[in-house]
């Protein structure tokens, strides 16, 4: 499978589902399991989580060799800090991490600024190099229980 073959999950806002985006990313699974089930099991566990409006998940996302999630805290919980900090997890193919809330407005204030399609495309290149730092962090350090 090729990069393009796995994805992330972006939570926006409860009153405007991304349901194609959800579905999407939900087939891709189905074919992920046929390589890595459990990996596939856990990614869809979290995408279920993500409908919860009181879930502090940003982000779940493969690339195909880990499961990642991230979530948004109080900055006090990151000792001040804007993250990402990893967080230890059960296995060396889950990745948990959080960043702060007050950076995460941050980056929505300078995106809703841009023209629509701008800021749209300026928040899904965020997450992806989110996505992208917590993956190297992780390689680099894994953080497991």
């Amino acid at each position: 499978m090729s990069d393009e073959d796995y994805g992330y999950f972006i939570k926006g806002d409860p009153s405007e589902p991304n349901f194609d985006i959800f579905m999407e990313l939900s087939n891709k699974l189905m074919a992920l399991s046929q390589f890595d089930p459990e990996l596939a099991k856990y990614m869809i566990s979290e995408l279920r989580s993500t409908q919860d409006p009181n879930s502090h998940i940003v982000l779940v996302g493969t690339d195909g060799d880990f499961a990642v999630t991230i979530i948004h805290v109080d900055p006090k919980v990151l000792g001040g800090e804007d993250g990402p900090v990893l967080f230890p997890t059960a296995d060396e193919k889950t990745i948990f991490a959080a960043v702060s809330r007050e950076m995460l407005e941050k980056r929505v204030k300078i995106c809703e600024e841009l023209p629509d399609d701008l800021g749209d495309h300026e928040w899904e290149d965020f997450m992806e190099q989110l996505m992208a730092k917590v993956t190297q962090m992780h390689r680099e350090n894994p953080k497991t229980i």
